[in-house]
């Protein structure tokens, strides 16, 4: 796939699936759906969007400029990663401090830095760490980096999560944002291709954060969202299936067919886990080194 994009998308649906349990024969590309999904023999249509609300933030932090310099970033971090076979088969994901990239003049030595922590995770067995004095420029702008192992035999993939652009207490801007994205997806969806059905496959890098507390507890958030879930309700004829994943927090809500959120499937305790353990054991390295 030669469009940066349309990659980022191919692979969430790829891990979506996987976190999902849904074994598939082939992912046919497409436009209008996104892509075609073969499922035991029937054709799902998947219509893949990431989630990002409005703010007024987003005057000072132009979106479409935050994601082509993220691609920028990311294009060069994975070319570079290409010098080390060790980092074959991983990815590295960045969680960013709100809203903030590093300067185009430290690209450099920020692609450098993430080298670093990537093969300094994979030396350590680590999962995840929170940047420190180490990496100076990469503490300034993430607030923990995490490696995920992928196939052995597929390249060195690198996410930089977008920055969120709103808070997450304000719960109206969080349902008008979500609102907007499905809306914009319904009035698309009767030029799609004919498929036998059609799903939403909504990736989440925001309602996700610690102070939502668990996958429970936002799902009743959600389902607080009269007029989203009213609008996804009136119009459930034509996705069969709307779906948020949460990538980082390893967690799909699914809209069932009384149009309530409930948690389709959750790895969050194993996450929530492996974040301590990480935490212990860095904890743990600095300890012996003060010795």
């Amino acid at each position: 796939m030669g469009n940066i994009k349309k990659t980022e998308e191919y692979n969430h649906l790829k891990n979506f699936l996987k976190l999902l349990c849904q074994p598939y024969d082939s992912i046919e590309e497409t436009e209008c759906p996104d892509f075609i999904v073969t499922l035991d023999g029937r054709q799902a249509g998947i219509e893949v969007t990431r989630f990002h609300p409005d703010s007024p933030q987003k005057e000072k932090y132009p979106l479409a400029q935050i994601e082509g310099e993220i691609s920028r970033l990311k294009e060069n971090v994975e070319k570079e990663a290409e010098k080390y076979p060790e980092l074959k088969g991983h990815l590295l994901q960045i969680s960013p401090k709100i809203p903030k990239l590093p300067p185009k003049s430290q690209y450099k030595i920020v692609i450098d830095e993430v080298i670093q922590i990537a093969r300094y995770l994979t030396q350590e067995g680590y999962d995840e760490i929170e940047p420190d004095e180490r990496f100076p420029h990469s503490k300034e702008c993430a607030k923990r980096v995490r490696l995920e192992k992928l196939d052995p035999s597929s390249p060195f993939e690198f996410l930089w999560s977008n920055p969120s652009f709103c808070e997450l207490g304000k719960g109206k801007s969080i349902e008008d944002g979500l609102l907007k994205v499905v809306k914009r997806k319904f009035r698309k969806a009767s030029n799609y291709r004919k498929v036998d059905e059609l799903w939403l496959l909504i990736v989440d890098f925001i309602l996700g954060k610690s102070q939502m507390g668990t996958p429970e507890s936002l799902s009743e958030k959600l389902n607080r969202f009269k007029r989203l879930n009213n609008f996804i309700l009136k119009t459930k004829r034509i996705f069969s299936k709307i779906y948020i994943y949460q990538p980082f927090f390893l967690t799909i809500y699914e809209n069932d067919e009384r149009g309530r959120w409930i948690v389709k499937k959750s790895e969050w305790e194993k996450w929530k886990d492996s974040q301590k353990e990480s935490q212990k054991q860095v904890m743990e390295l600095f300890r012996s080194l003060k010795v």
